[in-house]
């Protein structure tokens, strides 16, 4: 059964909110995924991930499948400025026997992103986490999976500033519907060219463990994959998308939906098709809208009602005592996808 967690929650352990960059930046999100994977807090269960290792700049956790995932922070690539520590790499492994002086960690087909090894890894995370006004965090997880969203707002953001914001992203970790490992959400790139980066949820910021068409771990082959994408034009097979470059729906008149028809998120590995994403699923009648229309249509609410940034992430349960919310990411790549701990998606 997959539990839900907030940063509006009781019981969170303190975090670092000083305008000042240091070490605390990814201290911050080491006790979030601790706190909500390993060992619980206030009256919230943990998901039942295991702590594997951890450091200053690293933590490593396995799920229920026994699967690893490991995160460092930025500033092992940048080590001149402290404002890295707000991002960090994401890498994929089967197994764990050290964290390398690199921040890379050390086992058994270590992968980050889809070009082999870790030639191209994929980050997650901004500066701006937790010191902004409006920093919003939520997480959606249970022993296999975690969907991970942070809006680092500098304000009451409303309309579609919701999803062109730096720093607003969603990170999917652990088994997809067919036990697949993977990763999806964040920036993919060679070095961190800014410790404010922009977050997309598009088949670049993509890793999986294994290629699912042979079973063998990807390593440094690399494999070519796609991730479902309601507007994915030629420019997303090699890059990342901007809002610019793509088409989004105008507002109109919001429709009141009594009925989800939620179609699964898929993958394609080495050619071969996969089950969809554990939690997410998208209404393909709200896609290419912004999130606050797609919260709206979900809510049945009225064109006069707008979400913002204090709001749009809040846990509000449906007709069925499940809760549905908008994917949050940079609007090019994100293709309109709803998240949910309704266990029938999971």
């Amino acid at each position: 059964m997959p539990q839900c967690y907030s940063s509006k929650d009781a019981g969170l352990p303190a975090f670092y909110t000083s305008t000042t960059s240091s070490l605390q930046r990814f201290n911050n999100y080491k006790l979030i995924l601790k706190a909500c994977l390993v060992s619980g807090y206030g009256t919230r269960p943990a998901a039942g991930w295991t702590l594997i290792d951890e450091g200053d700049q690293y933590l490593v956790l396995r799920n229920a499948a026994g699967n690893y995932v490991s995160i460092t922070s930025g500033y092992y690539v940048v080590n001149t400025n402290l404002q890295f520590h707000g991002v960090f790499r994401v890498f994929l492994h089967a197994t764990y026997t050290g964290m390398g002086a690199n921040g890379i960690p050390q086992g058994q087909g270590v992968v980050s992103g889809t070009s082999g090894s870790t030639t191209l890894p994929v980050l997650f995370g901004t500066d701006l986490f937790y010191w902004n006004t409006n920093t919003r965090w939520i997480m959606v997880a249970d022993s296999r999976t975690f969907i991970f969203t942070i809006a680092a707002y500098t304000g009451a953001t409303s309309g579609t500033g919701l999803d062109t914001a730096s720093g607003v992203g969603t990170l999917y970790v652990g088994d997809d519907l067919g036990g697949n490992h993977i990763a999806a959400g964040g920036n993919r790139q060679s070095g961190i060219n800014t410790p404010q980066l922009a977050l997309y949820f598009d088949r670049i910021a993509f890793t999986t463990l294994r290629n699912p068409r042979t079973g063998l771990l990807v390593d440094t082959a690399g494999i070519t994959a796609f991730l479902d994408g309601s507007y994915a034009d030629a420019a997303v097979i090699s890059n990342h998308v901007s809002s610019s470059g793509i088409s989004i729906l105008n507002p109109g008149s919001i429709t009141d939906m009594l009925s989800l028809e939620m179609g699964q998120v898929r993958w394609s590995g080495g050619g071969a098709p996969q089950p969809g994403l554990r939690g997410i699923r998208r209404e393909n009648l709200m896609s290419r809208y912004y999130s606050n229309l797609v919260r709206r249509q979900l809510e049945g609410a009225s064109t006069t009602v707008d979400y913002t940034s204090e709001n749009i992430l809040n846990f509000t349960p449906l007709s069925d005592g499940y809760c549905y919310l908008p994917l949050m990411a940079q609007t090019g790549g994100r293709c309109a996808l709803i998240t949910t701990d309704n266990p029938a998606y999971w």
